[in-house]
């Protein structure tokens, strides 16, 4: 089983000059949010299937309506209202732009001879734009990504890198990897909060939902799922996130002033 780090810091100012971010600062939903996720199969002490992702998300401050963020282009304007969940009545809006890499390789790494019957050696470094809009009870994200798989994903480079600052074996067969070629994939993810009630007095119960789907030439694939939180004040937000397509916004529900 992978294990995977997941390093969330919440509430960092990104805007620039950072001075005015924080002059303009008066609740935590005007600050924006970055988000850095890597899982690693370190944990289980071998290279194998998937073995390693990184991904960094900057998440914008809470919107009343996505045109309000500085970094989306005018043209998208018209586009972006014609998404469904756009237009929700009381809903609040984050924008987000993600940045990562994916590294898969077969089971035995020191084999310099095509596996064909094992994973193949992979890269996968792109970028794309995610777009959330959540209530108290609903998260939808839409997300699209562009990137490459191959030789120019640097995943060769990233892993045995690693390796040789480690004192570890480097993996000998990369010169089978797959073939670079352009990647493109859209995801939609929904969660919805079933239940929560405080049960005693600073003591949370909360369950949680999950539905999405992927459709690309790197991934196609359906999801489905729950979460179970119990704990003290556990946060108003929807819970924990892997790196996957359509992943949401772990911040909590903050209504726009």
């Amino acid at each position: 089983m992978k294990t995977g780090i997941y390093f969330l810091l919440l509430t960092v100012g990104l805007a620039v000059p950072v001075a005015t971010a924080f002059a303009d600062f008066k609740s935590p939903s005007d600050l924006q949010t970055l988000k850095i996720y890597f899982e690693n199969d370190l944990f289980g002490e071998t290279d194998k299937y998937y073995t390693n992702a990184v991904q960094l998300t900057w998440l914008s401050k809470d919107l009343k309506r996505y045109k309000d963020d500085v970094r989306l282009p005018e043209w998208s304007i018209p586009v972006l209202k014609a998404i469904p969940f756009s237009e929700t009545p009381g809903s609040i809006h984050n924008v987000g732009i993600l940045f990562g890499q994916h590294i898969y390789t077969p089971a035995d790494i020191q084999a310099t001879r095509l596996q064909s019957n094992d994973r193949p050696y992979a890269g996968y470094l792109f970028a794309g734009l995610a777009l959330h809009s959540k209530t108290d009870q609903v998260l939808d994200t839409l997300e699209i990504a562009f990137g490459v798989v191959g030789s120019e994903a640097l995943g060769e480079e990233a892993q045995n890198t690693v390796h040789e600052l480690r004192d570890i074996p480097t993996a000998k067969g990369w010169d089978n990897q797959l073939h670079t070629e352009p990647a493109v994939r859209f995801s939609w993810q929904r969660k919805w909060r079933l239940y929560r009630e405080s049960v005693f007095d600073g003591c949370d119960v909360d369950l949680l939902s999950h539905a999405g789907m992927t459709l690309g030439n790197v991934r196609t694939s359906a999801n489905l799922g729950g979460e179970l939180r119990v704990g003290y004040h556990v946060p108003m937000d929807f819970g924990s996130d892997a790196i996957r397509p359509g992943s949401g916004v772990s911040a909590p529900v903050i209504n726009p002033a």
